[in-house]
């Protein structure tokens, strides 16, 4: 049998003609847009709608309950669009760390060269008790690339990959 809901979240529709259509609409809610675009992994497309029509909230609702596990695509996006440092602060300071893979939130913010913008959120994800070996890397990284190894947490080197380090 049919229903609705197996027409919304089966396959029998063309993700791209609703995710266009959704977007078109301009819904006051956006969770629609946000289902689609999340099962059909057109991150980078709903960052820049929402940032563009200035649906921040939506944007935080997504990576706090729909899935935190996109966060690092969706600060990919913002910083693509030159989203405001602090929007993007805010951003990552309301989703549990424990929730968001830290590999790739470094790769997504170190392959734009903004990895320092990191740094308050990763100084107080490891200050939380998360040890990820990702963490460390990328202080490393941001320590080394700062001068600023021999004044602040000497250890961190002793918990890094020296190979993602190019050390």
């Amino acid at each position: 049998m049919l229903t609705l809901a197996s027409l919304f979240l089966g396959n029998f529709y063309d993700p791209e003609k609703t995710k266009n259509f959704l977007k078109e609409a301009k819904l006051t809610e956006q969770l629609p847009l946000i289902i689609v675009c999340d099962r059909f992994n057109f991150i980078h497309d709903l960052v820049l709608y929402l940032y563009k029509n200035q649906q921040f909230k939506s944007i935080e609702v997504y990576v706090q309950r729909v899935n935190p596990g996109r966060t690092p695509a969706v600060i990919g996006g913002l910083l693509d669009v030159d989203c405001d440092e602090n929007i993007i602060k805010g951003l990552l300071n309301s989703v549990s760390p424990e929730s968001i893979p830290i590999d790739e939130l470094v790769s997504e913010v170190e392959s734009r060269n903004r990895l320092k913008l990191l740094l308050p959120f990763l100084e107080a994800t490891l200050a939380a008790g998360n040890q990820q070996p990702a963490i460390y890397d990328a202080l490393a990284k941001i320590y080394i690339d700062c001068k600023y190894m021999k004044t602040h947490h000497p250890c961190t080197l002793c918990h890094t990959d020296k190979q993602s380090l190019s050390l």
